[in-house]
């Protein structure tokens, strides 16, 4: 086309919605699987993605999910990256509400994206936050006195098992307890497959 003589264009996927504004998916299973293989693949490439959450997770015609918003990600140095103070604090994990900052930002880790993505997959697969409170800065607050050993976690009792497992070990206290997302995903995937929510019954 003459009008992009000279021009640069980038082709990309059209996404239908994110999981923010999109209707509940329907089998939250495939989608959390989808999404730990897109993050198993990022940390892989030595970059951690720092703002996963549900705006941040595009669903595709055929309801597939790709992660998107990039803006954040910071390359993997070593088993560190820097990053400017997390903004998505429902997705934050505790040690980084409050971090030590240097003119490189924030000290961060790949255990950041597994704790995201602990509570993105207990709000997927539940409907609520595996954190008491109703607003944010309550969430934030209950966050804190989880790291310090004095608040526990609120998983909801129609979580299999296996998912409460999951779940539960994304959001150690700890960074270094939560696992790898190579072990993650294979636990996702056997979670997927041998333990799925029981169906809702109907009268």
């Amino acid at each position: 086309q003459p009008q992009l003589h000279g021009a640069t264009a980038l082709i990309l996927e059209r996404a239908r919605s994110c999981l923010h504004t999109a209707p509940p998916p329907a089998n939250p299973e495939t989608t959390l699987t989808q999404i730990c293989e897109g993050l198993t693949h990022l940390h892989d490439a030595g970059w951690i993605h720092g703002d996963l959450k549900p705006a941040n997770v595009l669903v595709m015609a055929d309801g597939a999910v790709r992660l998107a918003d990039f803006n954040t990600a910071a390359r993997l140095e070593g088993t560190h990256a820097y990053a400017p103070p997390f903004t998505s604090r429902d997705h934050t994990p505790p040690e980084q509400l409050w971090p030590e900052m240097d003119e490189r930002g924030a000290r961060i880790q790949p255990s950041v994206d597994v704790w995201a993505f602990g509570i993105l997959a207990h709000t997927l697969l539940t409907g609520t936050h595996p954190l008491p409170g109703t607003t944010t800065a309550a969430r934030c607050d209950a966050a804190t006195r989880y790291a310090r050993g004095t608040q526990q976690l609120h998983l909801s009792t129609t979580l299999p098992p296996a998912w409460q497992k999951v779940i539960r070990d994304c959001l150690a206290r700890t960074p270094t307890d939560r696992p790898d997302t190579h072990t993650l995903l294979t636990r996702v995937r056997h979670a997927s497959h041998h333990h799925p929510r029981p169906l809702a019954t109907t009268h």
